[in-house]
């Protein structure tokens, strides 16, 4: 049985490099779209810091400001504290390249040092927390999701409602997932 803190912590940390992958896409695009990179970079930081925090078994905060969460990941990694002006710089993405109201162009180069600042945080993460920290090897988040459909149809003597309900899906979602992961009731 995988470790419930170990899929967590992964998942977190899977979440972290999705943003960041797609932070390095659209820098890639021609010309780049800065506001997402900026915006993806922030999160991939965000989620790589509440990586930290849900690897030493705290409360994940529901707050994007990078400075509070880097100073609350300081108590267990110091050594983080150097990324401390990169996460006041990135913090200002969590919202402010989000919506209309505050949207502003960004140069290309600020949205190159928001990559750079965001792939240093999740790279110094990923050093701090290794899959051979956990007993197990980590696996892939499909295989995680269909083992706990599975598990719930078994729960439930295969009544679809329960297991939606129990999963937090929708009955529609459910239904994708069933026919995604080809499980049959």
């Amino acid at each position: 049985m995988v470790d419930p803190i170990q899929e967590y912590v992964e998942h977190w940390l899977i979440k972290a490099g999705r943003d960041l992958r797609s932070a390095q896409n659209d820098y890639r695009d021609s010309p780049p779209i800065t506001d997402t990179v900026c915006y993806h970079s922030q999160q991939a930081a965000e989620k790589s810091l509440k990586a930290i925090l849900a690897f030493h078994r705290q409360e994940i905060p529901k707050v994007h400001f990078l400075p509070l969460l880097l100073d609350t990941c300081a108590n267990y990694h110091p050594a983080i504290l150097r990324f401390h002006e990169a996460a006041k710089r990135l913090a200002e993405y969590a919202t402010s390249t989000r919506y209309p109201d505050d949207w502003r162009e960004i140069p290309v180069e600020e949205a190159l040092e928001a990559l750079g600042n965001a792939t240093e945080i999740y790279d110094f993460v990923r050093k701090i927390i290794k899959p051979g920290d956990f007993n197990e090897t980590v696996r892939p988040l499909s295989e995680v999701e269909r083992e706990a459909i599975v598990r719930a149809i078994e729960r439930t003597s295969g009544n679809l409602s329960e297991v939606a309900r129990m999963l937090g899906l929708s009955r529609a979602t459910l239904y994708k997932k069933l026919k995604e992961y080809r499980i049959n009731r």
